[in-house]
């Protein structure tokens, strides 16, 4: 039987939510407070079924870099989970079997290298929402902000079709303060790449709430001129030369380090 993207979107859900309950029962035995960011956090939050369809292929956890190793080997040692690999240092890959079914999940104690952006998970784990004993969830701002800076490590193959819609979801939640994300955003060292997704946003939400920043000319330049739907038609080297290396925080690191090495 074939089915929809909109019907594998809500299978996905139920699949995904009853993975993310079975991972908070670990959770608390290991008496280990987590983080579920991305797809994970739009589920938890609820803003996941108010989206008619969203690509999703596995679950991201993020815990304290001094839980890392201690959370990796317990699920490790289970034996409906298996390892699959150490990809970068700051995340593992797992894959956890439900019956017939398996769920991919990542555990990371950082979001990226620092050198792409900065994201303190400290920060994230302070400035967070209890959401149950062990579960947090990222504030409304720093959801963002994860998502944003998530768009970064992608923007030389792809914009996200629902990219505008999760900004949308995100920002619009009660209590949500577009004054604290910049202030959170700050740190990041990436606010030109910010100010130029949100004007995108702004563009072609018709969006008269946001507040961009003025001094990043280059972010508002680019997003007067870029229409999302002619963007996957520009070659990956261009896209890396416009949207990528001028706008991550340490363009030097990344050009010697992952983009020629």
């Amino acid at each position: 039987m074939n089915l929809s993207p909109q019907q594998v979107w809500k299978y996905n859900q139920v699949i995904y939510a009853e993975f993310l309950d079975e991972l908070d029962k670990h959770f608390k035995l290991l008496n280990v407070q987590y983080m579920p960011i991305k797809g994970a956090y739009l589920i938890c939050s609820g803003l996941a079924e108010k989206m008619n369809y969203r690509r999703m292929d596995d679950i991201d956890i993020l815990v304290k870099k001094e839980d890392f190793n201690h959370v990796c080997d317990y699920f490790a040692k289970i034996p409906h989970i298996t390892f699959l690999k150490h990809k970068w240092y700051f995340e593992k890959e797992f894959t956890y079997s439900i019956g017939s079914l398996q769920c991919y999940f990542e555990i990371h104690w950082l979001l990226n290298f620092p050198a792409r952006f900065n994201l303190s998970t400290e920060n994230l784990f302070n400035q967070a929402c209890v959401s149950d004993a062990m579960r947090l969830l990222p504030s409304s701002e720093n959801a963002l902000i994860i998502l944003l800076c998530h768009t970064l490590v992608h923007i030389s193959y792809e914009i996200r079709p629902t990219l505008f819609e999760e900004i949308s979801l995100i920002s619009n939640q009660k209590g949500f303060a577009w004054n604290r994300f910049w202030g959170f955003a700050k740190i990041t060292g990436i606010m030109s790449f910010l100010c130029f997704i949100l004007s995108l946003y702004k563009k072609e939400i018709q969006d008269t709430i946001v507040i961009l920043p003025k001094r990043y000319w280059y972010a508002h330049f680019m997003g007067k001129i870029m229409e999302t739907k002619k963007y996957s038609g520009i070659p990956v080297l261009l896209k890396r030369l416009f949207f990528e290396i001028p706008f991550i925080k340490n363009p030097f690191w990344i050009i010697k380090n992952k983009i020629f090495q």
